[in-house]
């Protein structure tokens, strides 16, 4: 038999990297504990309906001595061992998913079809199932970041270009034709901001006369 090989999401690499090196460790748990949570959920999911890791339905069981109706490997659904024997566990930026008791080793023998037993294989999240959860652990993670992407690095930033504009008091280009054959009109084609001709000051107030 081969050794047993719980399941392992490296959840952390579901996100650009730039962003999970700036997030928060704070965010980061939120994020994993979250994909935990979806991992669990969508594993007992296909546990209860019978859904093998490659997402096809498992071998039937003709019959029960006890009468338990149940799907393959949790003929008695919560009460199963492949039920109640699931744990989740985070790490850094990655979920593990495996069974307690002894009972990996149990399900590993039916993965592989070992002595008598039919193949049946649980040792893993099915395609769609894996899909759907790295959808809703993106979706998750926008959400506790604000629906911001990361900052760009300053090296990576487009250099701002000068501004286009004419410096105040100067002739557009396009009107220095007119403005040479009419010093009067220059005046009125410069741009805001140049100089005019100085104000007249006003005439002083005469004195009141008592």
């Amino acid at each position: 038999m081969a050794k047993s090989k719980p399941i392992v999401l490296n959840a952390a690499e579901w996100i650009p990297a730039a962003e999970w090196a700036a997030a928060p460790e704070s965010i980061r748990r939120r994020y994993i504990n979250r994909v935990r949570e979806l991992a669990l959920a969508r594993k007992t999911s296909e546990i209860n309906r019978g859904i093998g890791a490659d997402g096809q339905r498992l071998r039937p069981v003709r019959s029960r001595p006890d009468g338990a109706t149940g799907p393959p490997l949790s003929p008695h659904r919560p009460e199963s061992r492949t039920r109640l024997r699931l744990r989740g566990y985070v790490g850094k930026g990655h979920v593990t998913l495996t069974w307690t008791h002894g009972w990996l080793t149990i399900l590993t023998y039916h993965a592989e079809g070992a002595g008598h037993l039919p193949e049946r294989d649980t040792l893993g999240i099915s395609p769609a199932g894996l899909k759907k959860i790295q959808a809703d652990a993106r979706l998750f993670w926008r959400t506790i970041i604000g629906g911001r992407p990361a900052p760009i690095p300053a090296a990576a930033r487009p250099p701002r270009l000068p501004s286009p504009r004419t410096p105040p008091g100067t002739i557009p280009l396009a009107a220095q034709p007119l403005a040479a054959k009419s010093p009067h009109l220059a005046q009125f084609l410069r741009t805001p901001g140049a100089p005019g001709p100085p104000r007249p000051k006003a005439p002083p107030k005469p004195a009141p006369t008592r």
